[in-house]
């Protein structure tokens, strides 16, 4: 069985000095009594060193050597030594994947305005504040409400999800970037929606937050007048966390061969599952794959575009993939991808390292995807225009910056590891999307395709991906 010793590793957080993405990972990390370093850049440092970093963003989440770039994957992590994120519970697992993906959607169009000239913010979070964050809101409430959730996001008792949603909202109501205006605007539209409302009570008032912000305001008390010392302390070991023996013993139980294979046919093999989507590949493609792979029976339905404005009020989300596991719907592809690759037996489950690589390489997939997707509906005439920018700027950068990280782990052959992954999945269905294979456009995809040639490990990824006996056994069963 692979390690899973989660705590023997040196941590150290790095982001900027405010609240903003990092707090919930603060603040479970906190909890645990890990000791960690703690790195953080003032706007005016971020320059000289963001090319210095694998992504050319913040957090980073250094575990021992590892850097990882993406701070919802990080959280899961944390959330897992903090014993607020099930390891062996699968459905619930997802359905917390699920909601911090959708927080992370409406934080990344947030934090899209902010740097932008004034006149131009300002124009943008008139929108956003009057269209785009009540529908967002209307949107989570219904899909909490339609799973009977009143307290907190999943289950009933604190999540990563629960830390997500309350810190998104304290994103959009200004704690970090005020614009007194919208704040109070948003605040005062968030009070319409009663489970939000009471998740984020919930947080607040949670012991373990309420400690870490007492730990906080102890550590400011004794660091004043040392504005260095306070961007970068070391964080300390904190003195009502686990003991380190209890953590490895809960770790050494919760994967047991007797614990796992008597939670696996609970959470996994005696659900039904039913998989919605277009009828075209697109997103949906690694699902169907590893569904496929894993050998378990599910339904499938495909919409046109033309059935798709009739369906879109019908579902929980008003979006495509939906995954119903047991008649419980999820709208988020890669957490669904996440767990049909748990089934197919190509997602980690027993190296919690391994499975953080795996997420984050996911996370980093989506990112270039959600681009993309982002101008196709445009009109023709800013298409082109954007396109053109995607094609010659954007791509480029972004396989470059994946090849380095991949370089930087000594990668080759997969994006984690010696075996398919459900990141490699990932990372094959992107530049299949990025080349045109359901949307095409003759000039613009043969353009990244060529650029694609230049990046040995994401093609050698792609080979090993398409020569794999999953997915050419999917796509003979499929041709038959």
């Amino acid at each position: 069985m692979a390690s899973n010793n989660q705590t023997s590793q040196k941590l150290k957080l790095s982001y900027f000095d405010l609240a903003g993405r990092a707090e919930p990972i603060r603040i479970a990390l906190t909890s645990t009594g890990v000791s960690f370093e703690e790195v953080r850049y003032s706007f005016a440092e971020w320059p000289a060193v963001k090319p210095t970093t694998p992504m050319g963003q913040l957090p980073i989440l250094e575990v021992g050597s590892t850097p990882i770039v993406q701070a919802q994957p990080i959280l899961q992590y944390v959330g897992k030594l903090a014993k607020i994120y099930p390891t062996d519970d699968a459905l619930a697992a997802l359905q917390i994947d699920e909601m911090q993906w959708i927080v992370d959607d409406i934080t990344n169009k947030y934090f899209g305005f902010q740097f932008e000239s004034e006149e131009k913010k300002a124009e943008l979070g008139k929108t956003f504040g009057e269209e785009t964050v009540p529908a967002w809101f209307a949107k989570v409430e219904k899909l909490l409400a339609s799973r009977g959730q009143t307290d907190y996001a999943v289950g009933s008792s604190l999540t990563t999800a629960d830390l997500a949603i309350w810190n998104t909202h304290k994103i959009l109501t200004g704690r970090d970037m005020p614009a007194k205006e919208r704040d109070e605007q948003v605040a005062k539209e968030f009070k319409k929606y009663p489970t939000l409302v009471k998740i984020e009570q919930n947080v607040a008032n949670h012991k373990m937050v309420k400690d870490y912000y007492a730990t906080v305001s102890q550590i400011a008390l004794t660091g004043a007048g040392n504005s260095k010392a306070k961007r970068r302390r070391p964080r300390v070991c904190c003195c009502f966390g686990p003991r380190m023996p209890e953590v490895k013993i809960q770790q050494n139980v919760a994967n047991h061969k007797m614990v796992k294979d008597y939670y696996a046919p609970v959470s996994q093999t005696a659900l039904t599952y039913k998989l919605s989507y277009f009828d075209l590949a697109g997103r949906a493609e690694p699902i169907r794959i590893a569904l496929t792979g894993a050998g378990v029976s599910f339904e499938e339905v495909r919409y046109s575009f033309a059935e798709w404005p009739a369906v879109k009020p019908t579902t929980p989300y008003g979006q495509l993939p939906i995954f119903e596991v047991g008649g419980t719907p999820i709208v988020q592809a890669q957490p669904i991808l996440k767990y049909a690759g748990t089934l197919a037996k190509i997602y980690p489950t027993d190296d919690s390292l391994s499975a953080l690589q795996v997420d984050e390489m996911q996370w980093i997939a989506d990112d270039i995807i959600n681009k993309y997707f982002g101008f196709q509906f445009e009109p023709e005439e800013k298409k082109a225009e954007l396109g053109k920018t995607f094609v010659e700027e954007t791509v480029p950068a972004w396989f470059a910056k994946v090849e380095n990280l991949l370089a930087s782990r000594g990668q080759t052959d997969y994006a984690v590891g010696s075996s398919l992954s459900t990141a490699d999945l990932a990372i094959w269905n992107a530049h299949k999307i990025l080349t045109g294979r359901d949307m095409p456009a003759k000039e613009r995809d043969e353009q990244v395709a060529e650029e694609f040639k230049k990046y040995p490990t994401l093609v050698k990824i792609e080979q090993n991906v398409a020569n794999h006996e999953m997915v050419k056994a999917y796509y003979t069963a499929k041709a038959s």
